[in-house]
């Protein structure tokens, strides 16, 4: 404890413009709303005598991924963690957020099983030094593919020799984007060469990396890339040009899909995407009969083996095998543990399948709740949230029920919600955002309000809100930046969902939309405010776990390791994020437009430097000038100075004695 103080006072002292003495080795601190969190090894910082000395002060730190990359026993023992990618990887939460989803829930992990004979096809295919460097798992919606995909990929972990790396298309993590999975595909295929990724790579670009990594051998052993859920793209057809014909020696790549109209089997699926005939095509069933009683007994592991056999009996006659039928109905026998078993669904008239469950579900709520109010405004929230193409915030729910023509105000919203929460989950971890638990559910209850002919009601709340923004956007009474991200990410989704185009989807074409798009829903936005706002919980990085002696340690050996991985000078300045320097990627450390080496800088050669892309000069020789102070503003008027809550602004810059290897080429912006 009392090095993370003192790497925090000093963090202060070096802002201010002191070179205070003896703190190679303590942790880098970045202060959030839960405390300090350790994001890098101090390795230098500029001495006393030094001529030159940039703008609020500089330390040299090693990023906690680099050392744990170097030094494995450093890292977390949590393989979800590892697998979602390092702090700094583009959607490294809601990639984290997914794979916790398919392995836990509220109360522990999930029961699993029945899938033996897939997960023994793909061990066997990453086995064969012959066989095909792509698999295929296909299936229909909500058979398990996300499950069996994430399970097989974390046992890898145990495996030595192999690199695992996974990329989720995920519509309730909001991940479905064609950038932002190319771009966290990209980053994370970069890391395994030991290279930097442009965090702010346009399209194109991110798609020729991938390609260009997924073509080179891999660095040692084996690497698996696992692309999960390609039939949940929104806005893009993956399609022969997303891989090479071709992969590196060493490169294995693991693919899933939901078959469609348009893709009715896992063939059609290769076929489309172009993969090679010898590719593995695994295709799942519902779950076996056998299998009910093994799950039954996971949540129930204290019950004598007749009364597991007999519920598994019960549920298979329900559910016939279907995962999301069968992990409702266990999720419900995981709520009520005072519940006998030899009483639980025995008193169901209801019919199979998913639609009997929602049925059964929805009698008992209303019963329970003795008032038709309370269920007509959770009939109307689930509405909602099935017409929704991604999560959606709670400030956007308050604004779509306000539209229907019964409104609700925010306390019946707020027991609305409480009263679904078997179907609608949180979008990010948070309570924050909601969206359907399963995209099965969401076409259950969409094929119930087209029954019901009421699916135009709550499609016409989105489209009124959508309508409304791009007037105000229009008349300039509207700031873009207060636009809510779900419209930006998914309002074209909705403007064009039927055969007719609403008249407003012509304005997604103008100017004003374009700049709302990019101030609101820009990638290196979201990843500059996933770094300062992401890192607040200890649970959802692995760097808190490095010790600052152990990582003292380490720090010292690696100043002696002629490695290929990227430093990072640390600029201790105020808001990591701020309207004026959010937009603007960190940049490379540069002077006269030409990269400047760690080594030339600690020599204080160069006389003015760029730090983020902003030029800064250095600072006069008085300890106290304003050069030093804690408080000034660059040429584009980013402020620096103390917003109440301090944070880091990282500029990339590589060790002279030590270049790296070129990158994969990319296309001129």
């Amino acid at each position: 404890m009392r090095a993370l103080g003192c790497s925090g006072l000093a963090s202060t002292q070096v802002a201010a413009g002191l070179r205070p003495r003896g703190f190679s080795g303590s942790p880098v601190l970045v202060r959030t709303p839960s405390g300090p969190v350790v994001v890098g090894v101090l390795r230098w910082m500029q001495e006393d005598d030094d001529a030159e000395r940039a703008v609020g002060g500089v330390v040299y730190a090693t990023r906690v991924s680099d050392l744990t990359t170097t030094w494995p026993s450093l890292r977390t023992p949590d393989p979800v963690r590892e697998l979602a990618g390092d702090m700094l990887a583009p959607f490294r939460a809601e990639i984290e957020d997914f794979l916790s989803a398919q392995i836990r829930g509220p109360d522990g992990e999930l029961p699993f099983a029945g899938r033996v004979r897939e997960l023994d096809e793909l061990d066997s295919w990453l086995d064969d030094p012959d066989g095909s460097a792509y698999h295929l798992v296909a299936g229909p919606a909500g058979i398990g593919k996300s499950a069996v995909l994430t399970r097989w990929t974390l046992s890898l972990a145990r495996r030595d020799g192999v690199v695992a790396l996974i990329v989720p298309i995920s519509i309730r993590f909001d991940l479905t984007a064609e950038r932002d999975v190319l771009l966290a595909l990209y980053h994370r295929l970069a890391q395994v060469h030991r290279d930097s990724a442009d965090r702010t790579a346009s399209t194109a670009d991110a798609r020729q990396g991938v390609r260009d990594y997924l073509e080179r051998p891999a660095p040692a052993g084996q690497v698996v890339v696992v692309l999960d859920a390609l039939d949940e793209v929104a806005g893009w057809t993956p399609g022969r040009r997303l891989l090479p014909v071709r992969p590196g020696r060493g490169v294995r790549i693991l693919l899933s899909a939901r078959v469609t109209a348009d893709n009715p089997t896992g063939a059609a699926w290769a076929d489309r995407l172009g993969l090679p005939r010898a590719a593995p095509v695994t295709t799942l069933t519902p779950l076996g009969s056998s299998t009910m009683s093994e799950l039954v007994g996971q949540v129930r592991p204290a019950e004598t083996p007749g009364a597991v056999a007999a519920a598994g009996e019960r549920l298979w006659g329900l559910t016939a095998g279907d995962p999301v039928t069968v992990a409702l109905y266990l999720a419900e026998l995981r709520e009520n543990e005072s519940l006998p078993l030899a009483e639980w669904i025995t008193d169901r008239h209801t019919p199979p399948g998913l639609e009997g469950f929602f049925e059964g579900w929805w009698r008992g709520q209303v019963r329970l709740w003795e008032d038709a109010g309370r269920a007509d405004d959770a009939e109307r929230v689930l509405g909602l949230l099935s017409c929704a193409e991604g999560p959606l915030r709670r400030a956007d729910l308050r604004e779509l029920v306000g539209r229907l023509p019964e409104p609700l105000d925010g306390v019946r919203l707020t027991k609305a919600l409480v009263a679904v929460r078997r179907f609608a989950l949180p979008g990010d971890g948070t309570d924050e955002t909601i969206v359907i638990a399963h995209p099965t559910i969401t076409q259950m209850l969409r094929r119930r309000l087209t029954r019901d002919a009421t699916l135009a009601e709550y499609r016409d709340a989105y489209l009124g809100w959508g309508a409304d923004t791009l007037a105000g956007l229009r008349a300039g009474t509207l700031d873009p930046a207060a636009v809510s991200v779900y419209l930006v990410r998914h309002l074209a989704q909705h403007l064009t969902a039927t055969d007719k185009q609403h008249a407003a989807a012509l304005d997604l074409t103008s100017p004003v939309w374009r700049r709302t798009h990019d101030a609101v829903a820009s990638p290196a936005v979201r990843n500059l405010a996933e770094i300062s706002v992401r890192i607040s919980s200890p649970a959802a990085n692995s760097t808190t776990s490095l010790g600052p002696a152990a990582a003292g340690a380490e720090c010292g050996k690696l100043n002696r390791v002629g490695d290929r991985r990227q430093r990072y000078v640390t600029v201790y300045a105020s808001t990591l994020v701020s309207p004026n320097t959010a937009a603007r990627p960190p940049g490379s450390l540069q002077r006269h437009g030409r990269p400047v080496s760690a080594r030339s800088v600690q020599a204080g050669r160069p006389r003015s430097a760029r730090v983020g892309g902003q030029p800064r000069r250095g600072p006069t020789t008085s300890r106290g000038s304003a050069a030093t102070s804690a408080s000034s503003t660059d040429r584009r008027g980013a402020s620096t100075s103390d917003g109440g809550h301090a944070g880091i602004r990282h500029a990339t810059c590589r060790s002279a004695w030590s270049a790296p290897r070129p990158g994969p080429p990319t296309r001129g912006r």
